[in-house]
């Protein structure tokens, strides 16, 4: 009986590692949202979703105004998910900047990171503010442009991209079902082989 448990809890771990090895890839990964001709991008290094196109507006707004669009936003839908989206942090911004292959320092405009037809981002503008005011009326402002940040007053007017915590790509149920059902057959094999 107890070999039989031990043959078991090997099948259960031999399985968590063939997920976990199935889960490690690029770590940037096109989600399909099409909104407007864009979806969105799971960054699996910092563990946060992208829009594709990197803009909230078409329009730069004061810091305060931005932050007004932002829980605007929250209280409907975007890209098809109630609520969860912010600004990114000046970390994040440069943690995504060095992530993107492109050797060109200026990272504003296309950048592709895959091989896929959708594996790109557009980060229209070259700068955007960040996610927490640093002091009375400054924000820090990321360069896309060049890599770096720069303090600035809050009445200027920036472009905002948003970010969401998490992978927002949606769970394939299929695979799920499929795993715990080979998971059930596989005790259920080494319990007949107990009883014969």
């Amino acid at each position: 009986m107890f070999k039989n448990i031990l043959l078991g809890n090997k099948l259960v771990i031999i399985i968590i590692l063939i997920i976990m090895s199935s889960s490690a890839s690029a770590s940037l990964t096109y989600i399909d949202h099409n909104v407007g001709g864009y979806g969105l991008v799971y960054d699996s290094t910092q563990q946060i979703t992208w829009t594709q196109l990197g803009e909230l507006s078409p329009t730069a707004y004061s810091w305060g105004n931005t932050r007004t669009l932002v829980n605007m936003v929250n209280s409907g839908v975007y890209y098809g998910v109630s609520g969860g989206w912010r600004l990114p942090t000046i970390t994040e911004m440069s943690t995504l900047y060095h992530e993107l292959p492109s050797s060109n320092s200026n990272k504003t405009g296309v950048q592709v990171f895959g091989t896929g037809s959708n594996d790109f981002i557009n980060i229209p503008f070259a700068s955007y503010w960040s996610a927490y005011e640093i002091g009375p009326n400054l924000v820090n402002v990321y360069f896309f442009s060049r890599g770096t940040y720069v303090t600035t007053l809050e009445s200027l007017h920036v472009p905002a991209w948003l970010v969401h915590n998490g992978n927002l790509a949606p769970v394939p149920i299929p695979a799920a079902i499929w795993l715990f059902g080979s998971v059930l057959a596989g005790f259920g094999f080494f319990g007949k082989r107990k009883t014969a």
